[in-house]
């Protein structure tokens, strides 16, 4: 039987590979023949970072449906502003894996990717689970559930019960709305009340709209948020005084009231939406 021209024998008997044959190109299409989809994502992480001895590597990565998803190596959480400042590819440290080797692993898992993203938007249709209206069909919360559980990028951060970012910090502002409401009737004084006050005149009304919207981003939430809530309380308070019924301390107490149904609602919210950075 004649051997394979990449593995003929040399003057001494000894057999040797292709020199023009890539060990990392060969590596990955075995991984490929056993892994898929993001199985095969993790996979080609573990390979490179076998391969040159990585401390840590990401893989950005990019989907006209889902946007930017961000992979670490061993499924380890990803920063929240990483989406932001990575362009789509492999990064590793230390910085010692040549160019054309990270643009390989890159393709390959970007590659892998789209592959796992259009065999979950076929099987959803093939299940009749509703007609698709637009590219939110393929959020995590359909059957891609969990998709990047392992990044930690996709899905807000749930406590132990479920209950998501902002749900947390909807509950906190909640606690001071009515903390801050039953001062004011008490008529207390003090640092407790001027921190309380100054929370709820700059943080609570905003919140109580923006959060609302879950605008999926958490910059553009928190500045919108506190723009919005100076804006509420000082036309609120131009109102009153053109009216001749500037009262402080009834604005106080009637904010706290008006903010408290949307804080409550907005405090059950599960880990189900997107916070991107």
């Amino acid at each position: 039987m004649i051997p394979p021209d990449d593995a003929l024998p040399d003057d001494n008997g000894h057999s040797h590979q292709d020199p023009h044959l890539d060990p990392l190109e060969t590596s990955l299409e075995e991984l490929k023949d056993r892994e898929k989809g993001l199985s095969f994502v993790y996979g080609a992480l573990d390979l490179i970072s076998g391969r040159h001895e990585l401390t840590d590597a990401v893989v950005v990565l990019v989907n006209e449906s889902l946007g930017t998803q961000i992979f670490r190596l061993g499924g380890k959480r990803v920063p929240t502003w990483s989406a932001d400042r990575l362009a789509p590819g492999l990064y590793c440290w230390p910085d010692s894996v040549p160019s054309a080797e990270r643009e390989l692993v890159y393709r390959a898992c970007q590659q892998a990717f789209s592959e796992h993203v259009l065999r979950r938007s076929a099987a959803t249709e093939r299940s009749g689970s509703g007609a698709r209206s637009g590219p939110h069909e393929l959020h995590p919360s359909s059957p891609l559930e969990g998709l990047d559980a392992r990044s930690g990028v996709t899905d807000e951060t749930e406590d132990a019960t479920g209950v998501s970012a902002r749900g947390l910090i909807s509950r906190a502002l909640l606690f001071i709305d009515v903390a801050a409401f039953f001062t004011s009737v008490a008529d207390g004084h003090g640092v407790l009340r001027y921190v309380l006050g100054l929370v709820l005149g700059v943080v609570i009304p905003g919140w109580s709209v923006v959060g609302l919207l879950k605008l999926n981003n958490a910059a553009l939430e928190f500045a919108l948020t506190v723009a919005a809530s100076l804006a509420m309380v000082m036309v609120a308070a131009q109102i009153l005084i053109t009216v001749h019924l500037w009262h402080p301390i009834v604005l106080e107490e009637l904010t706290c009231l008006l903010c408290a149904p949307a804080l409550l609602l907005q405090s059950q919210v599960r880990g189900t939406t997107r916070w991107t950075r």
